[in-house]
Parts: structure tokens; C-alpha cells; sequence
């Protein structure tokens, strides 16, 4: 039985689609923190929703 290609890399595509929006709110959250912005994508890349939640405990940098 052949495997069908499409149904194999669907999901894969998917959650890497997920994976890195997530990269990119926590990029964007740590740089309104001042916090190290490549450290913070793969935390939010590998980890999803927990590393948002750590990010989001630092205070934001207010510019005035």
C-alpha cells in the first residue's frame, strides 16, 4: 500500500505554520519586554503556549 504524500505532510506543514506564528508573538512580546528576541522564538517555536505565558510575566517597557 503506497503512502499518499499529501495526506503525510499536511499536518506536518500545518503545525510548523502554527509553530511559527507562536515564534513570532513571543518574538514580539520580548522585544516590547526587552528581552533577547532569538532565544524567545525558539521557546515559543518548540513550546508553544507555556513560553508566552513566561514571556508575558515581565513587565513592558514603557517608552515615553
Amino acid at each position: 500500500m503506497a503512502i499518499n504524500l499529501a495526506n503525510f505532510f499536511t499536518p506536518i506543514l500545518f503545525m510548523l505554520v502554527i509553530n511559527v506564528v507562536f515564534g513570532i508573538i513571543a518574538v514580539s512580546m520580548a522585544k516590547r519586554r526587552g528581552l533577547n528576541t532569538v532565544p524567545a522564538f525558539f521557546a515559543g517555536f518548540f513550546g508553544s503556549f507555556v513560553p508566552l505565558l513566561i514571556i508575558a510575566m515581565f513587565p513592558v517597557n514603557k517608552q515615553y
